[in-house]
């Protein structure tokens, strides 16, 4: 009994040609804007999928803020003149705020549990479209363009790539957003004296981080270019390893890819320079900014522009929690 088509996904489907039309072949090109809608169009349970999963992120990147807040608060309560009758209010009051930091432990805990899942789910969908997509362009291919390339390997590959970047990468981004601009919200609500004493910093790191990004990127390439060609190598190598050991060329073309190898291995040892500048610049920067949070909080409360030392300590921390981002 033939099979129904209607039991097969619309990717599978050969598009109706019309009369007059040639058939266009798909050759090595970049791509266009519908091919790529074609592959992210998704269903509308893929779609609410992301929109509650990017939800959950961003109130998860909102805790470590609340945090801040809450601690700050606890400090102006150490700080404040209380007789016998303000000790129960003092422990009453830092229950409260314990109580507090507990249930803001507890619901970023569930968000990110819950945007880990949805957006894992919601990346399957993709990946599963994709995959269809991709081997309905190979099987279109002809058999001899089939069995020279890596299609399998590229397919394997690239969809593990891009299900790791929209599964975990992407929640964690928008998290760290969300905790970046919640803690500049904060700060600037607080005092915006003494957030515009602190805000270069951030500019400091946003440019150390695009500046080493592109060059670490860059010998990324690099080195992936020159493991490709070892892989190249290999793939002859064992695809026609009875012409190598016949002609006794077996140790040539060990000594060749281990050349290639150290070329790459040469190319990897200039990213520990970057890297370490990456670590050096952002201390430095940090600790400045907590320096300079202490030294210029100090001086604004005693010019009573702020209320207590509990907002340099908020400062500090909700800082802090942007910067780790």
């Amino acid at each position: 009994m033939a099979p129904d088509m209607a039991e097969f996904p619309d990717v599978f489907r050969q598009p109706e040609e019309e009369e007059g039309e040639e058939k266009e072949f798909t050759e090595l090109a970049p791509p266009r804007a519908s091919q790529w809608k074609r592959v992210m169009r998704s269903p509308t349970v893929t779609i609410i999928l992301q929109v509650l999963g990017a939800l959950a992120a961003a109130g998860a990147g909102t805790a470590r803020p609340l945090m801040a807040v809450l601690f700050g608060n606890l400090v102006n309560l150490y700080n404040e003149k209380s007789g016998d009758k303000g000790m129960a209010r003092l422990k009453h009051e830092i229950n409260t705020k314990v109580l507090l930091l507990l249930f803001v432990f507890i619901g970023q805990w569930v968000l990110v549990c819950a945007y880990g899942i949805l957006f894992s789910i919601a990346a399957m969908r993709y990946t599963m479209r994709m995959r269809a997509l991709y081997l309905k362009a190979v099987v279109s291919q002809d058999i001899e363009q089939v069995s020279e390339s890596s299609a399998a390997t590229d397919l394997s590959t690239n969809a593990s790539v891009i299900e790791d970047a929209l599964a975990e990468k992407f929640g964690t981004m928008l998290q760290a957003a969300s905790t970046v601009v919640t803690s500049i919200v904060i700060a600037f609500c607080w005092s915006w004296r003494l957030t515009l004493g602190l805000v270069f910093v951030i500019m400091v790191l946003i440019l150390k981080d695009v500046i080493t990004a592109t060059i670490d990127a860059r010998l990324e390439r690099r080195i992936l270019a020159i493991e490709a060609e070892a892989t190249t190598l290999a793939e002859e190598c064992i695809s026609g390893i009875r012409t190598v050991t016949a002609c006794r060329a077996t140790s040539k073309f060990g000594s060749r890819y281990a050349e290639i190898l150290n070329k790459a291995k040469k190319k990897a040892f200039l990213k520990s320079p970057v890297v370490a500048s990456q670590y050096a610049i952002t201390y430095f920067a940090v600790l400045s900014a907590y320096a300079c949070a202490f030294w210029y909080g100090t001086q604004l409360l005693r010019k009573h522009q702020i209320d207590s030392g509990g907002a340099i300590c908020m400062y500090v921390e909700t800082f802090g929690s942007s910067f780790a981002c």
